[in-house]
């Protein structure tokens, strides 16, 4: 047997989940083993953000990521990002607070995001909150897109 051949097995953990119907009916329609279907579409999805926040990354300074993650310390920003950002910033004077000059641009950037794009940011955002409430490292807004 070469080094190739011999793989290092995979360790898995059984857990157990509560899907609500509609969910349910989508991963049956991709397999019949629905731990597989999960497990190769969750990596897919990962994925997906993963490459999305890179590409994101490139597309607000940091301040402005600041910002977004500042506004949106509720952690749900899914439906209401752009509407989020734009009352906090005028509520909090965020866009002092991080030093964004058109605050107004930033708002109509996120208008335009597309839905992959929106769910990466959002994601990145609920990440950030999740990390820094798990302990007492300080966390810089400014990265969470990485």
């Amino acid at each position: 047997m070469t080094g190739k051949d011999h793989k290092k097995p995979i360790t898995k953990t059984k857990i157990s989940v509560t899907l609500t119907p509609d969910i349910l009916a989508c991963i049956d329609a991709r397999g019949d083993n629905r731990s597989a279907v999960l497990n190769r579409d969750s990596t897919r999805y990962y994925r997906f953000l993963a490459d999305t926040c890179a590409a994101l990354s490139t597309q607000f300074s940091s301040a402005e990521l600041s910002l977004i993650v500042d506004a949106c310390n509720n952690g749900n920003c899914w439906e209401t990002l752009d509407r989020t950002v734009k009352t906090e910033t005028r509520r909090r004077k965020l866009d002092k607070k991080w030093k964004v000059p058109e605050p107004l641009d930033l708002i109509e950037r996120l208008c335009n995001l597309t839905w992959l794009e929106k769910a990466a940011l959002c994601d990145a955002v609920e990440r950030f909150w999740h990390a820094a409430g798990d302990d007492e490292t300080v966390y810089n807004p400014a990265q969470a897109l990485d």
